[in-house]
């Protein structure tokens, strides 16, 4: 079998098979390159200007690593690292904003779509995929899916989905590594090969095979999830970033309401199609061709004459836990209708004030230790990851209009939500 390497700025030369190769110069794969991988993150960064095709290349690589240290068979590392290369092959422009817009023009067909779910539709349904994958295709689909592979025993299956998609998962861990080299930051720096080495099985109470690490590697562990806290806090979280990504998809959704985005139906059989031509700059350029709002947004996004933050709150630091809990769990809807009541009483247009919550919650998913036979939660070993969330609440408005957008949002949480917030 034809095998060439490719080499990559952080694990040096990655080696690829036949298949692998076909995959990367396939349309859809190669769409991948006009993808940057942290949307509108370079407002705030210069140098985020990498693309998810590279990272696809890298979780492709850790797949085959990590599937090799959890005793996977030579076929099904196979399988794996294609299923890390072609991950993120059903991903939408400006990183993840472009799914709600997805997701709406889907409405009503009783499916979640997001890119995940237009991966498995391109891997099973795009000829050029599936004439390479052959068979392989659903057992591609069913290890990104979260599903049975067929022929598989549930170890195998289960232990496959885990590595691209999980507490622990090869997704992660490149971007979080890949993203700190491109930004020239320390923040998700880990120690990657300690972690893959002290990576191993576990079984739960219903004995279901599960990722975990040895009591060996449980250090390592609370690194890398120190690595995740610190990305989103400082890169991903940034309140530049948020309002430029808040203000892109503003512009996205407004251009779609008009119709000079369309065609997002997976239905329709011009789907796939249509998909292979949005990236980046094509919706871009189709909405500073259009007429509405949505150039505006988009223009002053691409001059960087973004909303200012006029209000900020970190909940869990300035509320008690009820009130901060009201914060947290507000809907897009609630936010956009705080957004909207705010700018009419002020006189300012809809899309001149934006309210953004940020909620990460990093214990949400349960890094496990293994130790005397037996799982265990990561916190057993290191208590003080239990407070580790990310939760911002911002308030963007107008530069000019910094302190009557300040103190409406103040009273709006006072009045329509029982906020007792300082002034």
């Amino acid at each position: 079998m034809n095998r060439k390497s490719v080499h990559d700025p952080l694990y040096g030369f990655i080696d690829l098979d036949e298949t692998e190769l076909k995959i990367i110069d396939s349309a859809h794969f190669r769409r991948l390159h006009r993808l940057k991988q942290l949307g509108q993150a370079y407002v705030a960064y210069p140098s985020a200007h990498h693309v998810r095709f590279e990272h696809s290349l890298g979780v492709c690589h850790l797949a085959g690593r990590v599937a090799e240290a959890l005793g996977l068979d030579g076929e099904r590392r196979r399988v794996v690292r294609l299923a890390g290369l072609l991950h993120d092959i059903g991903h939408g422009p400006f990183s993840h904003l472009f799914e709600e817009v997805l997701a709406k023009a889907n409405e009503g067909d009783g499916a979640k779509i997001d890119h995940e779910a237009v991966s498995r539709i391109i891997i099973l349904r795009d000829p050029e995929i599936t004439d390479i994958l052959g068979g392989t295709a659903e057992e591609v689909a069913c290890v990104l899916g979260h599903k049975p592979v067929p022929g598989w025993d549930s170890r195998d299956s289960l232990l496959a989905a885990g590595i691209i998609s999980g507490p622990l998962d090869v997704d992660r861990m490149d971007y979080l590594r890949r993203d700190s080299y491109h930004l020239g930051v320390s923040y998700g720096r880990f120690d990657l090969d300690q972690l893959i080495h002290t990576m191993s099985e576990t079984v739960d109470n219903a004995g279901n095979s599960m990722i975990a690490v040895g009591i060996k590697g449980w250090g390592v562990a609370v690194q890398y999830l120190l690595c995740r806290y610190l990305m989103h806090a400082q890169v991903y979280q940034h309140h530049t970033v948020a309002v430029a990504n808040r203000m892109c998809q503003a512009a996205v959704e407004a251009a779609a309401d008009t119709g000079a985005i369309g065609g997002l139906s997976v239905k329709s059989p011009r789907f796939l199609e249509r998909y292979l031509g949005m990236d980046d700059q094509s919706i871009t350029d189709a909405i500073l061709g259009s007429d509405g709002p949505a150039k505006g947004i988009m223009e002053r996004v691409r001059s960087r004459d973004l909303l200012k933050r006029c209000y900020e709150m970190y909940p869990d630091r300035d509320l008690e836990s009820a009130q901060a809990s009201l914060i947290t769990g507000m809907s897009r809807t609630e936010l956009e209708r705080m957004s909207s009541e705010i700018a009419g009483s002020l006189g300012l247009e809809e899309h001149d004030v934006m309210a953004h919550a940020s909620t990460i919650d990093h214990n949400q998913e349960q890094i496990l230790v293994e130790w005397r036979n037996k799982p265990h939660k990561l916190r057993e070993f290191f208590p003080i990851i239990s407070d580790w969330s990310v939760n911002k609440f911002y308030v963007f408005g107008p530069d000019e209009h910094r302190e009557s957008v300040r103190l409406a949002a103040i009273d709006y949480l006072r009045q329509n939500m029982g906020i007792n917030v300082k002034s």
